[in-house]
Parts: structure tokens; sequence; C-alpha cells
């Protein structure tokens, strides 16, 4: 699936599957996704800030150009993630893509 130039503001998603998604020009704000099967998606160029990710897996998603601002990921899975020019401001934990 492409979700290109989408936009999750205030949103509250829980066992969402977005697996496979090139989330393209994406911007997040304010938002909280739990259980979230994000498995294999492409962060390409993504803004988001104030968003918390709880019990959510990522495993062999790419984060590519992409920057995170007061985010969180809580006990969530990021096996074998690929980062290219990824920022994280005041994210946790602060060792994602190392």
């Amino acid at each position: 699936m492409n979700l290109h130039r989408i936009r999750f503001e205030n949103l509250e998603s829980s066992s969402a599957n977005l697996s496979n998604t090139n989330l393209r020009s994406a911007f997040f704000d304010n938002s909280t996704f739990k259980s979230c099967n994000f498995d294999n998606a492409k962060f390409i160029a993504v803004y988001a800030k104030d968003i918390t990710f709880e019990g959510c897996t990522f495993i062999n998603t790419q984060f590519i150009s992409s920057e995170f601002i007061n985010c969180r990921w809580v006990n969530c899975d990021l096996s074998e993630i690929e980062t290219h020019n990824l920022t994280l401001i005041n994210c946790s934990p602060t060792n994602i893509g190392k």
C-alpha cells in the first residue's frame, strides 16, 4: 500500500496492520499507535511530532530521510530496521538504528 502525503493528526489507532506500506512525505502529529504492525514498511521523508508507538512491530522497516520529534517507542520490536538520514529529537529510545 502506498500512502503519499497522508496526515495522521490526533489519531488513536489500535491493532492497525500497516505492514508493507510506503509512507512517503507523511505527517504524524499528536497520535498514539498501540499494537500496530509496521513490519517491512518504509517511512520516507516522514515528519512526526508527539507520537507514541506502544507494543508495535517494525521488523525490517526502513526509516529514510525522516524526522521524529518528541516520539516514544514503548515495548516495540525494532528488529533489523534500516535507517538513512534519520533525525531523532527528544525521543526515546535514542538509539534507534544505531
